[in-house]
């Protein structure tokens, strides 16, 4: 089956609802397959996470290659167990820092994307606890 998009989302089991509902939303619901990874993006980029980078950047540029795929949608979330280990609980003590903690991670897997794969779009978000979802530039 053909997927126009690929959704990186935390493997944290609360996150799944949240993002299929933000996919219904943007009626995108049957055309995205989705790839679950600790930390979504933080699990792509943090030192700590480092030994299982490798195959997870095969199977998505594999994917991205055999697919219709034009788009990747990269969601952290708030409370997420992986940003804690990877940056600190100081990082998720404070909203604030907590974002732009998670805008730092999405931005440079965007950027580490655009390395392997400058055709694809990519757009980066953060689930909040109540499942909204703020998109970021």
């Amino acid at each position: 089956m053909e997927h126009e998009v690929l959704l990186l989302i935390c493997n944290e089991p609360r996150v799944w609802q949240y993002a299929n509902n933000y996919m219904k939303g943007r009626q995108l619901a049957g055309k995205f397959q989705p790839v679950e990874v600790e930390g979504a993006a933080i699990g792509l980029v943090a030192e700590q996470y480092q030994a299982s980078r490798q195959a997870f950047w095969q199977t998505l540029m594999s994917a991205t290659t055999w697919q219709q795929t034009r788009r990747v949608i990269a969601l952290n979330h708030r409370g997420c167990a992986a940003m804690k280990i990877a940056y600190g609980l100081a990082k998720a003590s404070d909203k604030l820092i907590e974002t732009e903690t998670h805008r730092y991670a999405l931005r440079e897997f965007r950027h580490r994307m655009a390395e392997r794969n400058a055709d694809l779009e990519v757009e980066i978000g953060l689930i909040e606890p109540d499942g909204k979802v703020s998109m970021f530039k």
